[in-house]
Formats: C-alpha cells, structure tokens, sequence
C-alpha cells in the first residue's frame, strides 16, 4: 500500500525539495511497526547519484522477495547487498565471457579488463560491507558501499572513453547502482537514527 503511494510521489515531484516534504508527510503517517518494508523502501529509494530515477529504484527492490521480507534496517540493507553480489557476479560473468570467446582490437579488451577490475572490487567491496553490516561495524560497511559505487563508475568512465559500447555491461552497472545506493541510504539512516 504505502510503496504504491511512494511511487506515486516519486513519479509526481521532480522538484527534490517537494519530493523530500512530500515523503515526510507520508512517514509522520505511518507506524514504525506498520509496513516496515515500505517505510525503509522509501528510505532506500529517495536519492541517488546522477540520472537516479527513484520509481526504477522502488520497482527493482519490490521485485526481490527477499528483500522485501526483511524486519529491520539491518536485513534491509544486508538483503539488498546480497542481491547486489548476484548481480554484480552476473555481469562479471559476461565481461569474462567477452574476453575470453571473442577477438578484439587491444583497446576495448583493455577497457574491459578493467570493467573486469571494477566490478571484481565492487563485488568484494559488496562481500565487506555485507560482513562489517552483520557485525554492527554500520560505518565501516558505509564506507564499503561507497566503494562499490566508485568502482562501477570506473568502468563507465573508460567505456565512454574509449567509445566502447556494451548494453549489458551498462545494464549491469545501472543495476548495481540500484543496488549499492539503496543499501548506502539504509546504513546511512540507521547511522544517523539515535
């Protein structure tokens, strides 16, 4: 119910001022103890790096069972990481596929190397903060999740570059931001909560 409401007001208020008023009214509504997923759903979604689009955010965690039966802050967050491991895998899988099935020029298998790179740092960094969440070790696994940001950034940098263009790769790297943000919006908030 109330993520359903969150979509709409996401979709509705492109001005972020309005959009964080508009959120915070539906939250003052809402119980803690009520639609847990929906309120840390809402958390999760609000904001992101450049080009975020916060009802994609939404739609990508609902779609996730395990995530959305998380109870607290914590499993949120640890639950959104573990999705973002497998995806994050996923797309590791297919970089490796490339360099290892096709012949290709040295510059594009170079750029994909180091997409290779990133995205075996961004999966460790995802492995650290996941381990650092369970512990309670909350600002540690922030710090973690910021690398996996930086990591797909990375490879996105030398795919533009280099003019290389790989649908699949860019897919996997958007959804590994939709993965990395959320989970860092979660810690933040439970840093931040007294």
């Amino acid at each position: 119910m109330v993520a359903s409401i969150l979509v709409d007001v996401i979709v509705n208020y492109k001005n972020s001022r309005s959009l964080w008023r508009a959120y915070d009214t539906i939250l003052k509504d809402i119980s803690p103890d009520k639609e847990m997923p929906d309120v840390l759903l809402g958390k999760a979604c609000i904001r992101g790096a450049k080009d975020w689009d916060p009802s994609l955010c939404l739609r990508i965690l609902m779609s996730y069972p395990k995530i959305m039966s998380a109870t607290d802050g914590v499993s949120f967050a640890i639950e959104i990481i573990v999705s973002g491991m497998e995806n994050t895998t996923t797309t590791l899988r297919y970089i490796y596929g490339r360099l290892n099935g096709t012949t290709m020029s040295p510059v594009p298998r170079r750029v994909l190397e180091i997409c290779a790179s990133s995205f075996k740092k961004a999966f460790s960094s995802f492995v650290s903060a996941n381990i650092d969440l369970s512990k309670g070790d909350y600002e540690r696994g922030d710090y973690y999740l910021f690398i996996v940001y930086d990591q797909v950034e990375r490879c996105g940098y030398y795919l533009s570059k280099y003019n290389v263009e790989d649908p699949v790769i860019s897919t996997g790297m958007r959804y590994v931001t939709y993965f990395s943000q959320p989970a860092l919006n979660i810690v933040e908030d439970i840093i931040e909560s007294p």
